[in-house]
């Protein structure tokens, strides 16, 4: 008889980045978030802004924001905007899933022998991103990983669009009308440097969320 696959428990049977940096940050707050299902999600203005910005280049519809709506049509982008991509890998302690919702994935090249594509990933906000900092960003390693798993190959292409905002003199946040494209290149050893350390993460969200539901 075949040995029945072993699948890590997750309180929604995945994991994405946005709940694993909050497992990182806080156990409790991850539990109160993920397993008990309170809103903890902090938010200020230019969080809210960000959320502004992220929609319009989604939908392609106009804010009424000239200079939101002017940067929409400058950013680089690829042609499919909030993909999501589903991947699985086998750890020395059961099945991992992992899930991203990509900013903007490009896909014409996934088709092709090659099975080649890249990515871009959008950042709002006055807290200054550098080529360093978006090398090391756990969210670009999390779905290069994703892509990684699926196609057997790294992603093609990888940056990193940082949008500045700021605080105005009449206390309203806006874009600032820049932007900051870091190219991010990632080899193999850090895409399973990667999976080592989500699989660490994912062995302790499974021991939390059987405690926390009382499964033996």
């Amino acid at each position: 008889m075949a040995k029945q696959k072993i699948k890590l428990l997750s309180p929604r049977g995945y994991l994405s980045h946005s709940a694993l940096e909050i497992f990182r940050q806080s156990e409790e707050k991850y539990i109160d978030k993920y397993i008990n299902g309170d809103a903890v999600d902090y938010e200020n203005d230019f969080m809210e802004l960000g959320k502004v910005f992220s929609t319009a280049l989604e939908t392609g519809k106009k804010t009424g924001d000239i200079v939101i709506d002017v940067m929409c049509e400058r950013i680089p982008k690829y042609d499919e905007r909030e993909k999501e991509l589903t991947a699985s890998f086998i750890s020395p302690y059961g099945e991992i899933t992992l899930f991203g919702k990509l900013d903007t994935f490009e896909n014409i090249l996934w088709i092709n022998e090659n099975r080649l594509c890249h990515f871009r990933e959008y950042k709002t906000g006055s807290v200054k991103w550098t080529p360093k900092k978006a090398k090391e960003s756990k969210q670009i390693l999390h779905y290069a990983t994703i892509i990684w798993l699926l196609t057997g190959k790294l992603p093609k292409d990888i940056w990193l669009d940082y949008i500045p905002t700021k605080r105005e003199s009449d206390g309203e946040v806006r874009l600032t009308g820049e932007i900051f494209s870091f190219e991010v290149k990632l080899n193999l050893s850090d895409i399973l440097n990667y999976m080592t350390e989500v699989t660490k993460l994912a062995v302790r969200i499974d021991s939390i969320y059987k405690r926390e539901l009382n499964i033996k």
